[in-house]
């Protein structure tokens, strides 16, 4: 819908937002209990610590370094939680690193490489506890991450733009296109407050992932 509004905007055309259906999608059995466990203990993830992930290679315009402060914020707020940034590493890496070096967080920010295994992409979505996915610009454009996040049930905090593109479930909650870290930390509280963080199956999941599977 976002591209649509661009495109009239711009061009004057009227496009047409046809649905976006799942690239990846995710079992229940993947999703268990047992399973997400077993994949946290591979990946070193204790058992009470909230792992945040965003996903995709990494990016100024991805919102990536306002993660990085939101996870300060959260952990000066008392919130035992990590960040993982899951994707091809590429040399935007040595920038997100230097600022965990000077908020103290090089212990709590972790980079796990998206490729070439596809098992090295899908673990993380299956062991993590919130998903970050941010844009700095309102191009509205689709994040495959987010499909991938909504599709394995994972309460994320998106930019409202790419919420929007792909019809997103209220197990996503939107800030403003180019937040700072204060609404995205905002975000994350509510889910680890309301307890959604370790809830992966849900009644919204199975409605989302049926209209948009790609049959």
């Amino acid at each position: 819908r976002g591209l649509a509004r661009n495109v009239k905007t711009i061009y004057g055309v009227e496009a047409i937002p046809l649905p976006f259906s799942l690239l990846r999608e995710f079992s229940d059995g993947e999703l268990s209990e047992s399973n997400r466990a077993a994949i946290r203990a591979r990946l070193g993830i204790p058992p009470d610590t909230v792992a945040l992930m965003s996903f995709g290679e990494p990016a100024r315009v991805k919102g990536n370094d306002e993660c990085v402060e939101a996870l300060a914020l959260l952990r000066a707020r008392g919130v035992d939680a990590v960040l993982y940034f899951v994707g091809k590493n590429n040399p935007y890496v040595r920038n997100l690193a230097a600022l965990a070096r000077r908020l103290d967080l090089s212990d709590e920010i972790h980079f796990l490489p998206g490729r070439p295994a596809e098992t090295v992409y899908r673990d993380p979505l299956i062991a993590a506890d919130i998903g970050i996915q941010l844009r700095s610009h309102g191009l509205g454009g689709v994040s495959a991450a987010l499909s991938d996040a909504i599709s394995a049930g994972l309460p994320s905090v998106a930019s409202i733009d790419l919420a929007e593109a792909i019809d997103a479930p209220d197990y996503v909650l939107t800030v403003p296109v180019g937040a700072d870290a204060g609404p995205v930390a905002d975000r994350v509280a509510e889910i680890v407050t309301a307890g959604r963080s370790r809830e992966r199956l849900s009644a919204a999941r199975t409605a989302y992932n049926a209209a948009h599977a790609p049959e």
